[in-house]
């Protein structure tokens, strides 16, 4: 596995093991390429989960690939889960969305 792949996997499984804690029925997606529909599947929400764990931030890609990934899945909302640099704590990392994605 590649050092970024690793660092990617490692984030998405302390995410998913946070929502897990906080009573989310979570699992990790496996990557399906262009046809992604997400990193984490949570039951019972209409939303699809695009994670994020890169020294430089790139917000208005990341929500274009959210974006098309809620399409694709067809899911109400979608919510890019990016690091904090500095902490593992889950609760502390960053949530990005517009408007029109929270609405």
């Amino acid at each position: 596995m590649s050092k970024a792949r690793d660092k990617g996997t490692k984030f998405e499984t302390l995410i998913k093991d946070y929502f897990n804690s906080q009573n989310f029925d979570c699992e990790r997606q496996a990557m399906s390429g262009k046809n992604d529909i997400g990193d984490l599947k949570v039951w019972l929400v209409d939303a699809v989960f695009e994670l994020k764990n890169y020294a430089q931030l790139h917000l208005p890609e990341w929500i274009r690939e959210t974006e098309r990934e809620r399409q694709q899945a067809k899911r109400k909302y979608g919510f890019t889960i990016f690091k904090k640099r500095g902490t593992q704590k889950p609760e502390e990392q960053y949530v990005l969305m517009t408007v029109g994605q929270l609405v």
